[in-house]
C-alpha cells in the first residue's frame, strides 16, 4: 500500500505543480526578477577604476555573487557595479 501511494505522490506532484504555476500566471502572478522594481537590480559602489585595489575588490565581489547564486540555484539577472 505504501508503494501505491508513494508512486500517486510521485505522478501527481508535478501536474499539481505544473496547474497550480498556471493559475498563478493567469492571475497575474510572476517571478520577481521579471518584474524589475529594482529589488533585484541594486547598484554596489566601490569607487574609481583607476584604483587597483578597487578593480580587485569589484572582481572578487562579482565573482563570489556568481559563485554563490550558482550554487544555491539563484539565477543571476542583472544589476549594476
Amino acid at each position: 500500500m505504501n508503494k501505491k501511494v508513494f508512486l500517486l505522490f510521485l505522478l501527481l506532484t508535478p501536474l499539481i505543480v505544473i496547474v497550480s504555476s498556471t493559475l498563478a500566471f493567469r492571475f497575474g502572478f510572476g517571478p520577481e526578477a521579471t518584474k524589475n522594481n529594482g529589488i533585484f537590480f541594486n547598484e554596489m559602489r566601490f569607487g574609481p577604476l583607476e584604483d587597483p585595489a578597487n578593480v580587485g575588490l569589484i572582481q572578487g565581489v562579482v565573482a563570489g555573487i556568481a559563485h554563490y547564486g550558482n550554487c544555491v540555484g539563484v539565477p543571476t539577472v542583472g544589476g549594476e557595479v
